[in-house]
């Protein structure tokens, strides 16, 4: 099987076209909430957020981000394509990468809001990562609650994964779709939403080509960004999401 390489139309194709499903189940999901079906509106948000996933991991690998060639594995992550079609690796994949887009998002507005007042470009760099590593000591900041958000909406995921889809026996108590809870589900169908606004420009048409150079070369970003999700890893919980 070709894998895929850095900058390769197929990874920008699959990543729009993974894009697209995963907005058609969400649209979908929305329809079956208006109708109270609860499980079976989890079940496709679920699925467009594995969809989502591939298309975050796909756009990252376009952009230089991420690899899936270990050859060209020396600043950034590399990821096995070959296991890529295991849930387990889609949703770790899943909860880092949101939760690395978050805290992308905040440094380059960080990073802004210095610029703007007419600091110098390293020292801007240097007080976005400072203030960065403050929100993520803070349990109050806006980053740690996104993040705690992620982590709630994972472990609802991986509570009702089977009860969404199947009518179940298991330890004297039969489990359907109809025992997901209304606010469980609006839950994730609003964070779904959510990231879809966050994370689809970011996909297509996606950021210029400048700036992810830009991005890939700055090493206090990227150390910085493994610095808060190695801090936070316990709260993502994505080892626990099948």
């Amino acid at each position: 099987m070709a894998t895929p390489e850095v900058g390769s139309k197929v990874c920008r194709r699959v990543a729009v076209l993974s894009l697209r499903n995963s907005q058609l189940f969400h649209r979908e999901a929305g329809l079956l909430l208006r109708r109270r079906s609860w499980g079976h509106a989890l079940a496709l948000d679920r699925l467009a957020l594995e969809e989502l996933a591939k298309a975050l991991i796909f756009r990252r690998v376009y952009d230089g981000f991420l690899t899936f060639k270990e050859s060209e594995a020396k600043r950034v992550r590399h990821l096995d394509f070959g296991k890529l079609a295991q849930h387990r690796v889609k949703w770790s994949e899943m909860g880092l990468t949101v939760a690395a887009g978050m805290i992308w998002f905040r440094f380059i507005n960080l990073y802004w809001s210095r610029a703007r007042k007419g600091r110098s470009h390293g020292e801007s760099m240097r007080y976005a990562a400072k203030q960065l590593k403050r929100d993520s000591a803070d349990s109050g900041s806006s980053l740690v609650r996104q993040l705690l958000r992620l982590g709630r909406t994972l472990e609802l995921l991986h509570r009702w994964q089977n009860s969404a889809l199947y009518v179940d026996w298991a330890e004297g108590k039969i489990s359907s779709p109809k025992h997901v809870k209304a606010d469980d589900s609006r839950f994730v169908h609003e964070r779904v939403r959510r990231w879809m606004q966050l994370f689809g420009r970011v996909i297509d048409p996606g950021i210029p080509p400048s700036l992810a150079r830009e991005l890939r070369e700055k090493a206090l970003l990227i150390r910085t960004t493994g610095q808060i999700l190695t801090k936070h890893s316990n709260t993502l919980v994505t080892s626990n999401v099948a």
